[in-house]
């Protein structure tokens, strides 16, 4: 009796371990499905905000290609999200926001501040996708796999256009 008890406890943590892997536990997937959503999010809106008030046209067209690059990577999430059946529910609280700030910077300096900004968020955005290549979950892995080119796209056009623009980024 205690071996069959054993032996299905086993059975089970092996079960558990080969769903979720040592890193790909649900809240990992949730968090990251969170932050990720969240993060592209953010960057629409930035965008949006980009095209509406910057001054340089290299600007306006970052902003154009982060609200379309974006919008695509959170209906690939999204897909993954349903066909994987998880229970996520992201609110966009956006209290930190950059989008909040961009409302408030100076028409003269919206450009300068957009790209900054840009530079940062990129940076974490990538740092976010590169963590989850640890996520033990082939949907996730895909996904990552898939978007983390487009992402480290967008670090090097917003890294370029600082310099073009003589942007100071940290």
């Amino acid at each position: 009796m205690i071996k069959r008890r054993t032996f299905l406890i086993l059975v089970g943590i092996i079960s558990l371990s080969l769903i979720y892997g040592q890193s790909g536990t649900s809240d990992n997937i949730t968090d990251f499905i969170k932050k990720a959503y969240l993060g592209n999010l953010m960057q629409i809106k930035c965008g949006n905000l980009a095209m509406k008030n910057a001054k340089d046209g290299g600007v306006r067209s970052f902003g154009s290609q982060m609200i379309a690059d974006h919008s695509q990577i959170n209906e690939q999430l999204h897909l993954l999200v349903q066909t994987k059946n998880y229970n996520i529910r992201a609110r966009d609280t956006s209290g930190k926001s950059i989008d909040k700030l961009l409302k408030k910077a100076s028409p003269t300096g919206f450009d300068n501040f957009y790209i900054s900004k840009m530079v940062t968020e990129d940076k974490e955005l990538v740092a976010l996708y590169q963590n989850a290549l640890t996520i033990n979950d082939p949907g996730i892995q895909n996904f990552v796999k898939s978007t983390l080119p487009v992402l480290k796209g967008h670090l090097s056009s917003a890294i370029a256009m600082a310099n073009r623009l003589n942007i100071q980024t940290h």
